[in-house]
């Protein structure tokens, strides 16, 4: 028995943003041909080289069966205790495996450990074959799930990353962290160095040594493969911060994971996240000229802050822009002005202000309605 679904996600297009302002110094650089370091909250941009080129994806395109496996738990549609059945095609995998049998039964709590601590193959394909059916469908599940999240640079030709085929980007790689931070009840597997599983006496042991030694990991792939060298993908928490480190084609293991744990750092020290209360700063209600209600609520658009360099945002002062009345019709979610917050001459967010509720315009038949609601009021 397999589950066969499609998950429910909005499509749109990610855009990526970059500092409000610069920081005294640059971030440290990373010795890889492609990276890239966004904070993702704001999906601000920190730092980068080559972060669109496209490149073989390597072992982080296991992370995506991840995702898609972790929004089923979360819906209902998958439990951890639930088993999968082995299949010929999980037991062929080559590279690092935890030895499944054609029919051996382990459950998705086993197969997902497998995957983010071990880095399992055959455990990816045979959670791939569980949640999909076949390697095939998964295959295209893959795909429709990153279009639907706005990877719009990555390919998936198999759910492992062995084949070169299967390509992405480290700015797409950043979105595909994005979705995973957001599902807590994974922290614990990717913060885990050492396991076990009893179901198959096998020790799991994580490639990525930040997770024994950097606070505030929350995901993590660590990987080398021929099509694509050395690669690791880093996401961090820190305070209201969670900054992502992409890498791919790593001059050296051990040198791109210290220069991460460097660049993380400088991050955490050089930014703050800037979410002021804007209900607090603009006025409730504005006069409706000719309406069917005399006032208009007004609402600011949703936003999720802006990334600030250190100290910049501490004198932060609103300029509320909007007119001095608006005439009916008014739709509700209709651009009314804009809220601007800013430190002197340096502009760090901007915001719309927006109709709360629709006004219709007052007829006659409306007019006549009001005025003798007015007379019985008397």
């Amino acid at each position: 028995m397999f589950i066969s679904r499609l998950l429910s996600l909005t499509v749109s297009a990610v855009i990526f943003a970059s500092p409000v302002t610069s920081p005294a110094e640059p971030l440290p650089e990373l010795s890889a041909e492609s990276y890239a370091v966004v904070e993702l909250h704001t999906m601000t941009v920190l730092a980068e080289h080559n972060a669109d080129t496209v490149r073989p994806m390597g072992h982080t395109a296991k992370l995506m069966t991840v995702l898609i496996a972790a929004q089923m738990l979360s819906d209902g549609s998958l439990a951890l205790e639930e088993a999968a059945t082995a299949s010929p095609t999980a037991n062929a995998q080559q590279g690092a495996q935890i030895w499944l049998e054609t029919g051996d039964k382990i459950t998705v709590g086993e197969l997902l450990r497998s995957v983010i601590v071990g880095n399992a193959n055959d455990a990816c394909v045979c959670l791939a074959e569980h949640i999909s059916g076949t390697a095939e469908k998964h295959v295209e599940l893959l795909n429709e799930t990153a279009a639907a999240i706005g990877m719009s640079n990555t390919h998936f030709a198999d759910c492992t990353g062995m084949s070169p085929e299967t390509v992405s980007t480290a700015l797409d790689t950043a979105i595909m962290f994005r979705e995973l931070v957001k599902y807590k009840d994974l922290t614990g597997y990717f913060t885990t160095w050492l396991d076990e599983l009893d179901s198959k006496e096998v020790q799991l042991v994580s490639n990525d040594r930040l997770v024994r030694s950097y606070k505030g990991i929350v995901c993590q792939k660590v990987s080398a493969c021929e099509s694509s060298g050395e690669c690791q993908a880093v996401a961090a928490e820190r305070g209201e911060l969670t900054v992502c480190v992409a890498a791919y084609d790593c001059a050296d293991r051990e040198k791109c994971l210290s220069q991460t744990a460097s660049v993380l750092d400088g991050a955490f020290q050089k930014y703050r996240l800037f979410e002021p209360d804007i209900s607090a700063d603009i006025p409730k209600k504005l006069t409706v000229v000719n309406g069917q209600k005399p006032k208009l609520r007004l609402a600011p658009e949703e936003q999720n802050g802006v990334l600030t360099a250190v100290g910049t945002a501490a004198d932060a002062e609103a300029v509320v822009e909007l007119p001095e009345d608006v005439t009916a019709p008014v739709k509700k979610g209709q651009h009314i002005g804009n809220v601007t917050y800013k430190n002197g001459d340096i502009t760090l967010l901007t915001v719309g202000i927006v109709a709360a509720e629709t006004v219709g315009k007052a007829d006659l038949a409306f007019g006549v309605k009001r005025s003798l609601l007015n007379l019985l009021s008397f």
